[in-house]
């Protein structure tokens, strides 16, 4: 079965080399069990494109197998033993204590832009929540105030006109901006498999940004409109 794979070893600009712990249970030898390092070439993937704002599964095996010649440590004897091939990963024989040595010193350090993407990709939908938590406060706090503010500059001495019409746009629209945030932060319940958590991420940051485009541009309508009122109001 296999365990885990460490450290990796570059060959070409296509492949590097991994280390892998593989147990034989029973060894054809002994009937013991024994873990046995191996070493195996991997195709390097494309890095894919991760949407952004501002625990180890199972390794997946192809079905092949590879025919690695091991020695039992307690009666010191050969056999031949057919290893399944993991997913990507080209089994090519037994690890020496160079190889291990060399696979694990030559582990390269993460970049600095590296690091920052890292971190970006982390914290990236918390950063749209909190946005959304501050503009929903933001959007209903908005009304009490506007009105508030048309009572301190004497609103109802301008009467029916057009202009106490347009009066009644501005809360309608901080309204509808937090409905729009509140839809946002609303938790979205859906059965997602390890393989399939990227295209979820990636949709579900869609969706919010959408939710919080939309938000934005009605809120700053609603405070041009706000600011249009009240330049009214006092030019009277």
């Amino acid at each position: 079965m296999w365990n885990h794979l460490r450290g990796e070893e570059k060959m070409t600009n296509e492949c590097i080399m991994k280390i892998i712990d593989y147990e034989v249970a029973p060894c054809p030898r002994c009937n013991e069990a024994h873990s046995f390092k191996l070493k195996g070439l991997a195709q390097r993937k494309a890095q894919e494109e991760v949407p952004i704002f501002g625990g180890t599964g199972a390794t997946e095996e192809t079905g092949r197998k590879s025919e690695i010649l091991l020695t039992c440590p307690k009666t010191k004897k050969n056999f031949s033993y057919a290893v399944s091939e993991p997913t990507g990963l080209t089994i090519i024989g037994l690890a020496s204590e160079v190889d291990i040595a060399l696979a694990t010193n030559t582990v390269p350090a993460s970049s600095p832009i590296e690091s920052d993407f890292e971190e970006w990709t982390k914290k990236s939908r918390d950063i749209a929540l909190d946005f959304c938590k501050t503009m929903l406060s933001t959007s209903t706090g908005s009304i009490p105030i506007y009105f508030a503010i048309l009572k301190y500059i004497g609103f109802e001495k301008i009467g029916s006109t057009i202009l106490s019409k347009f009066a009644v746009l501005p809360p309608i629209l901080f309204l509808a901006a937090a409905i729009f945030y509140l839809f946002g932060l609303r938790p979205q319940y859906e059965s997602v498999a390890p393989q399939t958590f990227n295209a979820f991420r990636k949709r579900r940051l869609k969706k919010l940004n959408r939710f919080i485009t939309w938000g934005t541009a009605i809120f700053i309508g609603a405070l041009g409109l706000t600011i249009w009122i009240l330049f009214c109001v006092l030019s009277q």
